[in-house]
Formats: structure tokens, sequence, C-alpha cells
């Protein structure tokens, strides 16, 4: 059993940000109620944008943590120490399971990205099990902890049940120091190397292929990835430390908690709406009238000039005489593989 004696103490190390409310609420709004939700149904109904089902179900758990952190403000609450006695427990046992969720989600974008480049699916076991297992095996996972962990919490509620209110200005939170402290953020931050080990490995690989590519065929033009979904991705590493940051400054703050965590944590779903809305393809559905001229002016320039049966005779020779020279510096399969990986790495993310 949890010991209550550091709940006093603990209280009044609690920041009160109910000044800083509209902010906090203004965040999850922007990013949870109405920017990801637009997103998803935009992968959902529009043939134009198609999305693996992690990334998916990635942006649906972060409007699942913006749903939860907003409990008090459907209700107006926000503003009372002492909300309704079920609405705050409610709150207070899923607002510490939904970050832990939202990470475990952001992991299997990640790993999901990272079998693009490593062989990690090919084994027998996992080639042999149906599709729809597959896809259970990735989506389940960040539910499954959503439930272990409010479940915890709903039991450490019902132990204190003195420990839950609202005093921080804009949720309820269980004030019980071991819990609240350290449980959470340790399995986020935790969570959260892996996803930047992850991705550094990808990197790595990427950047090996090519140096190899460089090598072998110093000749040879080896496709160069766009710069949108790398920039996107650099976006989405830098954030998940700074989430790391948040996570650290609860473990290391010895007397006071700084507001800086609690505004990190409600920009999450904004930041990875952020990172998703800004694709090509999802700006082409939501402003097509900004996309329409610039398609004309590329096909008019797209134009192949007129080329005299001569010049055509000459060029087709020269390039068939260049193909038998670069026969051996085809550029492998893995190539492909970073073509396909490119629409997935924005998640990584």
């Amino acid at each position: 059993m949890l010991d209550t004696s550091a709940i006093a103490d603990n209280q009044l190390k609690e920041p009160n940000l109910r000044d800083l409310a509209p902010l906090f609420f203004g965040l999850h709004i922007a990013g949870g109620h109405v920017g990801l939700p637009l997103l998803v149904l935009t992968c959902l109904l529009s043939k134009k944008v198609k999305r693996h089902p992690t990334i998916i179900n990635f942006c649906l758990t972060w409007i699942i943590y913006s749903v939860s952190y907003s409990l008090l403000l459907y209700g107006r609450n926000y503003k009372d120490s002492h909300p309704p006695q079920v609405l705050c427990f409610v709150q207070s046992a899923v607002i510490y399971a939904t970050p832990s969720m939202a990470a475990v989600a952001a992991f299997a974008v990640v790993l999901q990205v990272y079998g693009t480049f490593y062989a990690i699916w090919d084994s027998e076991s996992i080639t042999k099990l149906p599709h729809a297992a597959k896809m259970l095996l990735m989506l389940a996972p960040p539910y499954i902890t959503l439930a272990t962990i409010s479940a915890g919490a709903g039991i450490i509620v019902w132990q204190h049940p003195d420990a839950v209110n609202a005093k921080n200005g804009i949720y309820c939170a269980i004030h019980v120091e071991a819990f609240e402290r350290y449980t959470v953020p340790l399995f986020c931050g935790l969570v959260l190397v892996f996803v930047s080990v992850l991705e550094a490995a990808v990197l790595v690989k990427i950047y090996r292929r090519r140096r190899y590519m460089k090598r072998v065929c110093p000749d040879a033009e080896v496709r160069r990835p766009s710069l949108g979904p790398w920039l996107r991705l650099a976006v989405f590493v830098a954030y998940s430390w700074v989430a790391i940051g948040a996570c650290i400054s609860f473990l290391t703050a010895p007397e006071f908690i700084n507001p800086f965590p609690y505004m990190a944590q409600a920009a999450l779903p904004l930041a990875a709406m952020i990172v998703f809305g800004t694709q090509e393809d999802v700006a082409r559905v939501w402003l097509p009238w900004l996309w329409k001229s610039r398609d004309d002016m590329q096909v008019l320039e797209s134009r192949p000039p007129s080329i005299s049966p001569r010049t055509s005779r000459t060029s087709g020779a020269h390039n068939l005489s260049n193909a038998s020279d670069c026969d051996i510096c085809r550029v492998p399969s893995g190539e492909n593989e970073e073509g396909e990986a490119e629409t997935q790495i924005a998640a990584v993310a």
C-alpha cells in the first residue's frame, strides 16, 4: 500500500494553473478536438490520402488523450477545487493512462517504419499470422496499456479518495507522490527513449545505404528523398525529447513543479497534428484551390519538346550505351523500401 504521509506535502507543491487554463484547454481543443479528428476523417474518407493503420491509431490515441484532460472543461468544473466526485475520480484514473497509451502508439508507428528497413516481420511465426491478427498485434497494445494503468489508478483512487482533487486548476489528479511523480513519467520516458533509438537506427540505415551506393557507383543517380518527411521526423524527434524533459522535471523537481511540463504535455496533440497535417496529400484535400494553378503549371512544363528523328536515334543509341554500363549499378530493392517508408516517416513523428 502506498504511503500517504507525503500526500499533504505533495499538495503544497502542486502549482495553481487556473490562470493558464485558457492556454491549456486551447492547446487541447486545437490539437485533439479539431485538428486530429479532421485529419482522421480525411484519412478514412478521402481516396487521395492513405495512411497505415498504426498512424491513424496514433492520432486516435491523442484524441482520447485530449478528451481525458478536458472532462472538467465540458462541465465547466475546472474552476472548482472539488468538482463532482464521480467525474473527478474518473478523470484522475484516466489521465495517468492516456499519456502512456499515446507513447505506446508512437512506438508502434516507429516500429512499423523500422520494419520497412529491417526484416523484423519476416519471421515464420509472424508471416503465418492472418492479416487481422497482425493488425491486432500492432493496434491493441495502446488500449491494453490504457486499461491496465487506468485500473491501477482506479485502485489507488479507491484506497485514497481524499487524495483526489483539482487544486491545480485544470484537472483532477491523484496526490500520492509515489504514483503521481514516478510511475507514469518513468514509463513514458522509457518508451520515448526506445522510440528515439529506433528513429536513430532508421536514419543510420538510410545514411549507410546512400553512402554505399555512392561508393559502388559514384556516377549513378541515387534518388534523393524529399525533405518534407525528414523535416517532420526532426520535429517529432525534437518534441519527443521535450516531452522526456517534461517527464524528468517531474522526477527531479525537489520542491515546486513549474507549469512547463503541463503546457508541454497539452501541446502534444497539436504537435502530432502539425506533423501529419502538413503532408502534401492532406493539404491537397484541405486546400485544393491552392494546388490547382501549381498543377497546371507543372503540366505545361512537363510537355516534352519536339525532337527530330535523327536526334531521337542518336539519343536512343546513347541511352542504350549508358544502360549497358550501369547495369551493375542498379539501385537495390532497399531504395524502393526507402520510398515506401517516406509516407510513414512523417509519423515518426
